[in-house]
């Protein structure tokens, strides 16, 4: 059996002590293996686990999606709740500076605001890094870079990423 519970988005209707968030994260069981897809904002899938009784504790590894702040600035709170090492699946570009182009151009850094060495010294994650098709468990895939293939995707011009102290386009290679 395959369970997903969704532990953050962007809103909340008609509940008692559940939060929203411009965010995602949600949870995967199957086949006796657990996982976290993405942290959120702020860390609430914590509390919202909790609130609808997901052992968030027994999950097997993290998955983060891109290192976009509303899929991965909850993977402090995440790893204190947790209170064991734990291994993180990611692109290797996930750490990359992110950055969205203000109308008045300046910039707001909308990247993880962790460093990768800081998560692993304080917190023991294990960070697996992939750009191509990975194996999790049963039937769970990573799918490393996805090419952008068609016309109707499309990166909005003002999402940069930080490259040699030279601003560039975000390809989202890390999605």
């Amino acid at each position: 059996m395959t369970r997903i519970v969704i532990l953050s988005e962007n809103m909340v209707q008609n509940s008692i002590g559940l939060l929203g968030e411009h965010g995602f994260s949600v949870w995967i069981e199957h086949q006796n293996h657990t996982y976290l897809f993405d942290t959120g904002q702020t860390g609430i899938c914590v509390s919202n686990a909790q609130e609808m009784k997901v052992p968030l504790k027994n999950i097997s590894s993290i998955i983060l999606s891109h290192g976009h702040y509303d899929h991965c600035n909850g993977l402090e709170a995440v790893l204190t709740h947790l209170e064991k090492p734990i291994s993180i699946y990611a692109h290797p570009l996930i750490f990359e500076s992110k950055y969205a182009l203000r109308k008045d151009n300046s910039l707001l850094y909308i990247g993880i605001k962790f460093q990768k060495e800081y998560l692993e010294t304080r917190f023991k994650a294990q960070f697996c890094f992939s750009d191509h098709l990975t194996s999790l468990g049963p039937d769970i895939w990573m799918s490393g870079t996805v090419p952008l293939t068609n016309d109707f995707e499309k990166i909005p011009s003002s999402l940069k990423v930080m490259d040699n102290q030279e601003l560039k386009p975000d390809l989202f290679l890390d999605d």
